[in-house]
């Protein structure tokens, strides 16, 4: 059996790539750590790690293993935090994965009201696609994943829809041509270089950008580059590379010079949902985010 012991010694040893600094990190004696690690190689049946004169360096094995014990290590100390605060007044971390939208004002709004209440909850973000945030929800690693579509189906997940949907627009640098115009249609993008997510790219439904354009002009699109957040791929609009088709709100271009935004016609929007693991226990604060949420919810829904 796999110790998360050994496995945490591991990491440190993989993080400074040395056993002396690692030992001395973890407080414990080199000749200890070096049993661990030979311990845990026997377990495995696999060498994770080749001995230099002042170093160490990490083998395939080793590199796939830092992955699986980041995850459950990370795990373990969810679970640790969420036992220890069962019997305390609702304290713990609350642990979100977000596609990158404007909808996320409504999780913010509900942050700000319960660390109002209960300082001692704190709210761990990660902006990540939909695939991404996927597998960390399979993985334990997160209570929540906020996604937009276009996505496959929810069938393990928990569903709450907000209710509200992003417009999308299209992202084009100050002075291209089609600035001239008050919106963009499907044929004006066909011959544009085009820079598109990876997830509208790899979305194979009608929906989304596949809908909007049609599945012929789909496939005539010149696509020079992909993205999975839409931060950086913003930059390379700057430089003139591509158009990104994204959704409106995500990144501030009033305050922008080198940058414009024109609307889709026909409009095109996108629903937003926050999910979890259908069968998920989830702990404390975490029940306690996603019922304020839900009343936000069918508060606005009522109206």
């Amino acid at each position: 059996m796999l110790e998360v012991r050994e496995l945490r010694y591991f990491l440190e040893v993989a993080n400074t790539c040395n056993i002396t600094k690692a030992a001395n990190h973890l407080h414990v004696t080199q000749p200890c750590l070096s049993r661990a690690i030979k311990d845990l190689e026997g377990k495995l049946g696999q060498r994770l790690i080749t001995r230099r004169s002042h170093s160490v360096e990490l083998t395939p094995e080793g590199l796939l293993l830092v992955e699986r014990a980041r995850s459950i290590v990370s795990l373990v100390g969810n679970t640790e935090r969420e036992f220890k605060t069962l019997t305390q007044k609702i304290a713990g971390k609350v642990n979100i994965c977000a596609a990158e939208t404007p909808a996320f004002a409504w999780l913010a709004a509900v942050i700000a009201e319960i660390q109002s209440e209960h300082p001692e909850v704190v709210f761990n973000l990660e902006s990540g696609n939909y695939e991404q945030t996927l597998v960390r929800l399979d993985q334990g690693i997160y209570d929540f994943g906020l996604v937009v579509e276009p996505f496959a189906q929810l069938e393990h997940f928990e569903v709450l829809t907000l209710p509200v949907v992003d417009p999308w627009v299209l992202l084009l640098p100050t002075g291209h041509p089609l600035t001239r115009r008050k919106f963009v249609t499907p044929d004006d993008l066909v011959a544009e270089p085009l820079i598109l997510s990876s997830q509208e790219l790899n979305n194979h439904a009608d929906t989304g950008l596949h809908a909007w354009f049609g599945a012929k002009r789909f496939a005539q699109l010149k696509v020079v580059d992909t993205f999975n957040l839409l931060y950086n791929a913003v930059i390379l609009v700057e430089q003139g590379i591509g158009l990104i088709p994204a959704l409106s709100g995500i990144i501030n271009v009033r305050g922008n010079p080198k940058l414009c935004q024109l609307p889709l016609r026909p409009a095109l929007s996108t629903h937003v949902y926050l999910i979890w693991g259908r069968h998920r226990t989830l702990p404390p604060a975490a029940r306690l985010f996603l019922e304020c949420l839900t009343e936000r919810v069918d508060a606005a829904t009522a109206e």
